[in-house]
């Protein structure tokens, strides 16, 4: 997360995109993604 996750990734799709195709590569496939991401964005780290 810490090394794609750019700059504005919250407000763009293609960005927010490049953060899920990341995160969808290290987790299991069972793990909810869109719940992951919502996480992530309400997130004040990243």
């Amino acid at each position: 997360m810490k090394y794609t996750a750019k700059d504005g990734w919250r407000e763009n799709k293609i960005k927010q995109r490049q953060v899920a195709n990341a995160i969808k590569n290290k987790l299991p496939e069972d793990v909810n993604l869109s719940l992951v991401m919502e996480v992530l964005k309400n997130q004040n780290e990243y």
